[in-house]
């Protein structure tokens, strides 16, 4: 599964936005892809995905990759644990903490899970369900957004 296109990594590239908003969207749209997948597997939409339910398809799809399975997220924290290298500190307590998962797979745990916030925002914004949004819409919307709250220094308010 391609989460992020070169076609689209050019279009953010060429958006006229912030690097920080370049590398948000970029996120997004991975974000996008793995909770479309999640929710699929699911039986629901993403709009209606709980924490737990993302924390605990992430992990069974960790659990996969350790054993040397087909899993959809190909994260690097199992190449980088091999080689001693210690993962970073996690010191948020939430519902991620006690996940069967690496301190970098939790980090981007908690990146999808911030995302979905990302995803109903815009998808209210555009009247659209998260699933009928597509990296265009994403982008221009982030755009819009950015340059419109950029002015009171505020981007993507929750």
């Amino acid at each position: 599964m391609q989460f992020l296109s070169l076609a689209e990594s050019q279009a953010i590239d060429h958006a006229q936005m912030s690097i920080h908003a370049k590398f948000l969207t970029r996120i997004t749209i991975h974000s996008l892809r793995v909770l479309l997948h999640i929710a699929a597997e699911n039986h629901t939409l993403v709009e209606n995905l709980d924490q737990m339910a993302m924390i605990n398809w992430i992990e069974a799809d960790a659990e996969i990759r350790r054993a040397g399975g087909q899993a959809l997220l190909q994260w690097e924290s199992d190449r980088l644990a091999s080689k001693s290298e210690p993962g970073f500190e996690d010191p948020i307590q939430d519902q991620v903490t006690n996940a069967n998962l690496s301190s970098h797979e939790k980090f981007l745990t908690r990146m999808i899970i911030s995302a979905q916030a990302t995803l109903c925002q815009i998808g209210n914004d555009l009247n659209l369900k998260i699933a009928d949004l597509t990296s265009d819409r994403l982008i221009d919307w982030i755009a819009k957004n950015q340059q419109a709250e950029s002015e009171d220094g505020i981007f993507l308010k929750s």
